[in-house]
């Protein structure tokens, strides 16, 4: 559920506004990933299908970025820090963030 989540939805979402997004003089997607999808971050037990997800959507928005390129359509992507949500919480019951 994670993966289909978090990588499967921005991509379908994508394919199905790409003919939409290209008949704009300019169009702009913006993925959200993770810190924890990068490669090289610190990794954490209990996180693994999250963090491939969000490096997966790193990859994603680098291949769709030179694909879509001559249609007028930027990707980018944000790889945020962790951010005190339940999902955090639960994992990390020690750690607070603001």
């Amino acid at each position: 559920m994670t993966f289909r989540i978090n990588f499967i939805v921005p991509w379908l979402m994508i394919q199905s506004l790409t003919e939409l997004l290209s008949k704009s003089a300019r169009s702009h997607v913006v993925n959200i990933s993770s810190i924890g999808g990068i490669q090289g971050s610190i990794k954490f037990p209990g996180l693994s299908a999250y963090s491939s997800a969000k490096g997966a959507i790193g990859i994603l928005t680098e291949c769709l970025a030179a694909e879509l390129a001559d249609r007028n359509i930027s990707v980018n992507c944000l790889a945020l820090g962790s951010v005190q949500t339940e999902m955090f919480s639960k994992d990390f019951p020690v750690i607070k963030r603001s």
